[in-house]
């Protein structure tokens, strides 16, 4: 599952979140977790992004994936 949800974030959320000067890596698939960089540090908008564009995209293409 840890290959999937890396290929995800490498090839969906990374060029994403470039687009804004961003980025996205890989924490923990345990734990859910995802870190922040770039211009999304910081950001008031970053709680929405991580809701909203991350966790929905990862349950949409790694059904598997369950948050803790």
């Amino acid at each position: 599952m840890k290959g999937k949800v890396e290929a995800v974030i490498e090839k969906e959320l990374k060029p994403l979140f470039a687009l804004d000067g961003g980025g996205i890596d890989l924490v923990s698939v345990d734990d859910s977790a995802v870190k922040l960089s770039g211009t999304c540090t910081g950001c008031p908008m970053s709680l929405y992004t991580q809701a909203n564009i991350v966790e929905a995209t990862l349950k949409e293409k790694v059904p598997e994936l369950k948050r803790k």
